[in-house]
């Protein structure tokens, strides 16, 4: 009787650990996780969406190359190109910096200035 009252306290247990256990998204139960550790000061996380744990550390915790915006207006930006279509309007463009044997200039359908081959 002790051996089955072993098996019986056994399967408890697992139960109960189990049933601890997060559960995962329904998408999640063909995926095989990777075996990672996270270096300090990244922790292992994973949240109720995801299938596989993270390496996560709060904002506060790492520093962060949070961009901002010029405060003078970029040397790299400039106007689209005059014969760009009238769909064009509100396109962003940059200044083409272009390859040995091509120049600046327009290809048809293009809002923004491109490298052609040299004239």
């Amino acid at each position: 009787m002790s051996i089955m009252w072993q098996i019986i306290w056994a399967a408890l247990a697992f139960v109960a650990d189990a049933s601890n256990a997060s559960p995962q998204a329904p998408t999640c139960f063909d995926i095989q996780c990777a075996d990672i550790m996270c270096l300090s000061p990244f922790k292992l996380r994973r949240l109720g969406d995801q299938c596989c744990p993270i390496c996560w550390a709060d904002d506060d915790e790492i520093k962060l190359d949070r961009h901002t915006a010029l405060s003078a207006p970029s040397p790299y930006r400039t106007d689209v190109h005059p014969a760009a279509p009238t769909t064009c309007g509100g396109a962003l463009c940059f200044k083409p910096f272009c390859a040995s044997g091509y120049t600046v200039g327009h290809e048809q359908g293009r809002c923004c200035s491109v490298c052609v081959p040299g004239r």
